[in-house]
């Protein structure tokens, strides 16, 4: 019936909005257009004049989306960046006001998660720091490793070299 498709319709528009700002406040700007132009064929495929395969076709549609979805957000995961530099350059690796416990499962490694910047000030050698990007400004003599999404949060590897001065 036509009520029925305006309703489906209206109902598929509401769940696509939400779910672009959801992604927007998650910080996954490339997964949007992916998930509105999905959206926008499931949307369409409402005014089908025979609609005896819609909910196959739908299905098709949402299941593909969902795979190139996921396929985009892997790699922006922090763990396994972590996981390759720490195996490429085995050095300490610390949080500093930031939980991940499956940085752990991923490194292999107990992992200290320090709530005291002076600790790393008063830290001799090379080593990498986990943290939110808000407390970038805590360190001195650091370089940016790379910069992810942790959880909705913008976080931050940094590699730290406190070398003494002879």
């Amino acid at each position: 019936s036509k009520l029925n498709t305006i309703l489906t319709f209206v109902f598929e528009v509401v769940l696509t909005a939400d779910g672009s700002f959801y992604l927007y406040y998650q910080n996954l700007y490339s997964v949007i257009f992916v998930f509105l132009g999905c959206m926008v064929i499931v949307v369409t495929l409402n005014f089908v004049k025979k609609p005896i395969n819609l909910i196959f076709y739908k299905t098709i549609v949402l299941g593909l989306s969902m795979f190139i979805v996921l396929a985009q957000m892997e790699p922006a995961r922090a763990e396994k960046k972590i996981w390759r530099t720490t195996i490429k350059n085995p050095l300490p690796l610390y949080e500093y006001r930031v939980n991940n416990q499956s940085i752990v499962a991923y490194t292999r490694r107990c992992l200290r998660d320090i709530g005291n910047v002076n600790f790393f000030k008063n830290k001799r050698g090379t080593f990498y720091v986990y943290t939110k990007r808000k407390y970038l400004s805590d360190f001195i003599n650091y370089k940016v490793v790379f910069l992810a999404i942790d959880r909705g949060k913008p976080t931050a590897l940094i590699k730290i070299s406190n070398i003494d001065k002879k």
